[in-house]
């Protein structure tokens, strides 16, 4: 419950300017009392502290450097190889591709299937954010995974995502319409119809899914109605 309040509170002040010094007093002691709870790094609330830090130092940014320096120190000392301290250390943009294939590697040995593929998806991520590696490197890593191991869903999203990226679409859109449709994958679907000028089957999409103010956003700005948008 503290995460989630957590979870709740950086997104709605992630955005916000001003003097937000109070509201992050509060999100500071849901995290504590998270972690008072539980001090192990599968605990979500080292990610929310990495988000805290963002907001709290972000017109100092020495001071965040040095908060997020002994935090992934202290992680580092618990458990390198966890998914979720990648996950931290991709936040703090300290994540290299050594670290992740240390990880996979410890993980391949305790024959744990599911820290395994969020390795990978680390791998994938970082590969598809970073300019020195191509579509080949990406495509070796896909391979490689799907020949030893039975992907997830979150693994099929993933993938999907970075072919988008690339602008593989119709086969981004083919990993689409085989997953359960969440709002993430409703606009995704929609994007894609949307740039292939596939008017009929965006219309059709929107249609029959259920309108959230998200989906809704979304349908206006890619239908390019934009009174409506604004609206």
């Amino acid at each position: 419950m503290h995460n989630k309040l957590v979870e709740l509170l950086l997104e709605h002040y992630d955005n916000m300017g001003g003097d937000i010094q109070d509201e992050i007093k509060e999100i500071e002691e849901h995290i504590h009392k998270s972690l008072e709870l539980n001090k192990g790094v599968e605990n979500d609330a080292y990610e929310y502290k990495i988000r805290m830090y963002k907001l709290k130092y972000r017109n100092n940014l020495d001071e965040l450097k040095q908060h997020q320096d002994e935090l992934c120190k202290e992680l580092q000392k618990i458990a390198p190889w966890h998914p979720n301290v990648l996950y931290v250390f991709d936040l703090c943009d300290k994540l290299s591709e050594k670290m992740i294939k240390e990880s996979i590697d410890f993980y391949s040995k305790s024959d744990d299937n599911i820290a395994i593929e969020k390795c990978y998806i680390h791998l994938l991520n970082f590969y598809s954010k970073n300019t020195s590696y191509n579509f080949d490197n990406i495509l070796d890593i896909i391979r490689k995974y799907e020949t030893e191991y039975e992907p997830s869903t979150d693994y099929q999203v993933k993938k999907g995502i970075i072919l988008e990226q690339y602008e593989y679409l119709k086969d981004a859109l083919e990993i689409f319409d085989s997953v359960e449709e969440t709002e993430q994958i409703i606009i995704q679907k929609m994007k894609i119809l949307s740039y292939l000028e596939l008017t009929d089957q965006f219309e059709n999409l929107y249609n029959k899914v259920h309108k959230s103010p998200t989906v809704i956003k979304f349908y206006y700005e890619l239908s390019n109605q934009y009174k409506e948008f604004i609206d």
